[in-house]
């Protein structure tokens, strides 16, 4: 890996969890990339409606699911969309 390269997700937590079963890592993957473009476009319409209970909700979803393939920047900035949207 190079200097410039930079690891966006850390599947440990997934690998753990299926067990190193390749076949279940891949589709928990392809669960992921199917599901999180259209959570990120709700969310977005609910930003813009300022509709902060949906927000929290959308936002804590997407947290979990970018906890569960290792995307902790992506876990960060949904936590902070989340708290954000309850105060």
């Amino acid at each position: 890996m190079s200097s410039q390269t930079e690891l966006l997700a850390d599947l440990i937590f997934l690998k753990s969890f299926t067990k190193g079963n390749i076949e279940t890592e891949q589709k928990y993957i392809g669960i992921f990339l199917r599901n999180t473009p259209d959570l990120m476009t709700v969310l977005e319409k609910q930003i813009k409606l300022k509709d902060l209970p949906a927000v929290e909700i959308t936002a804590h979803s997407l947290k979990a699911q970018f906890n569960f393939i290792g995307f902790t920047d992506g876990e960060n900035y949904a936590r902070k969309i989340r708290n954000k949207a309850q105060n």
